[in-house]
């Protein structure tokens, strides 16, 4: 039986754009489903899976690596520094930890290189406009209200539920305070599917 990683509760994210102002997002190829920027757990201490770098700037350009095959030449803080937010994580919780949630730290990025997705972290990556984002986060509030069935999701996933919360709150989309409520219960249920929310 494989070992269950210990969730370290600290995230990045890595917004990356280009020319155009569109957004690159890998479509998730392990729970959550979702569409997203790349993002990861910091793993920074010994024997985890970032052990050696030295902070979370590294652990960006290791990510954006690992998940789309690009070299990130600068990383740049936003807004979201060490931001709390309540989501299920399929690690184990640490020993202590109050509840499920991840500390958000986002970057924007700047890259280098030919596209290249990971088979085993992505079903895949591509470029959205900002029409797009928004068509995605509202799709994300139909599943959160209940209006898209489970395998409708899982086959064409809206925006993983966590990043329409970093998004709307970094002026990316807009979204009704009753969709980003429903969207934040959502996050925090276990496998983030909508059947769970609903038990």
């Amino acid at each position: 039986m494989p070992t269950i990683k210990v969730c370290d509760q600290r995230t990045i994210g890595a917004i990356i754009t280009d020319t155009e102002g569109r957004l690159l997002m890998i479509t998730r190829g392990t729970a959550p489903a979702g569409i997203a920027p790349v993002a990861g757990h910091w793993d920074l201490a010994p024997g985890t899976d970032h052990d050696g770098l030295t902070g979370p700037e590294d652990v960006v350009r290791e990510e954006v690596a690992e998940e789309v095959g690009l070299t990130a030449t600068a990383v740049r803080p936003t807004a979201v520094r060490d931001v709390w937010i309540p989501t299920w994580c399929r690690r184990r919780l640490p020993d202590g930890a109050a509840e499920h949630g991840h500390r958000w730290t986002v970057y924007t990025a700047t890259v280098t290189g030919i596209l290249a997705p990971d088979s085993r972290e992505t079903r895949g990556a591509a470029w959205y406009s900002a029409a797009e984002v928004e068509a995605l986060a509202e799709r994300t509030a139909a599943y959160a209200a209940g209006s898209i069935p489970e395998e409708q999701w899982q086959a064409r996933p809206g925006l993983e539920p966590v990043w329409v919360l970093i998004y709307a709150r970094l002026g990316h989309i807009a979204l009704a305070a009753g969709d980003l409520e429903a969207i934040a219960s959502l996050a925090r249920t276990p496998g983030q599917t909508a059947s769970a929310l609903r038990r």
